[in-house]
């Protein structure tokens, strides 16, 4: 069922998600300018799943600390866009054009598996 505050907050919080990750993504490319492979993407993803974990874990043993709204807002909207799993496909497919295979296969290990265990570990510790 459509829910117009639900629209609202997860519009507003997306923009915030996506600004946030190109901000942090110009910042970690800054630092890392010529990666092996593409880190900022890994990192971000990373950092996203885990604090989706610790937002999922606090919120199903907390119900009434976040309202529905700001849960869906943060959850969906915010982290939703903050990770990317669009520009995580494009870069493993530029790998390989660049006929870079194992480094495709490395990123694509490395994304999915570290994505899964900070999930995992941001549940847990919440």
């Amino acid at each position: 069922m459509f829910n117009i505050e639900h629209f609202i907050i997860v519009s507003i919080a997306g923009a915030f998600g996506a600004l946030s990750r190109y901000q942090l993504g110009l910042f970690i490319m800054n630092r890392y300018p010529t990666p092996r492979i593409p880190i900022a993407i890994i990192l971000i993803n990373v950092l996203g799943s885990f604090l989706l974990g610790l937002l999922a874990s606090y919120h199903e043993h907390n119900p009434d600390f976040l309202s529905q709204t700001v849960y869906i807002g943060l959850a969906i909207g915010f982290l939703g866009s903050f990770t990317t799993f669009s520009t995580f496909s494009v870069e493993a497919i530029q790998l390989w054009e660049q006929k870079a295979y194992r480094k495709m296969i490395a990123y694509l290990i490395i994304t999915i598996l570290m994505s899964i265990f900070g999930f995992l570990f941001g549940y847990f510790v919440a």
